[in-house]
């Protein structure tokens, strides 16, 4: 959890409140070790979760894109990764 409130201070340092792309870190090159039976699916909630919970002031609405593999995207239940970020 503390990477990725790191990461997403970081990229606020890095692009502002410009549109950002990435992947779902924690899964493939980025594994986390420690945490092997964690699914992508889960990693996309927790990266989301600590996205809004995170202390990073944004000043204006911005894009994120999360970038995902096709597999991911055929059993990801996208409405309730939705209300569970209210439209994050």
């Amino acid at each position: 959890m503390e990477f990725m409130l790191n990461f997403w201070a970081s990229l606020h340092c890095v692009y502002g409140d410009r549109n950002v792309s990435t992947t779902i870190m924690g899964s493939g090159t980025t594994h986390i070790s420690q945490h092997r039976g964690i699914s992508p699916y889960e990693l996309l909630k927790i990266m989301l979760w600590t996205c809004r919970v995170g202390e990073t002031p944004v000043a204006r609405p911005v894009i994120l894109s999360l970038i995902v593999v096709r597999d991911l995207i055929n059993w990801t239940r996208f409405s309730e990764i939705e209300a569970a970020t209210h439209g994050l």
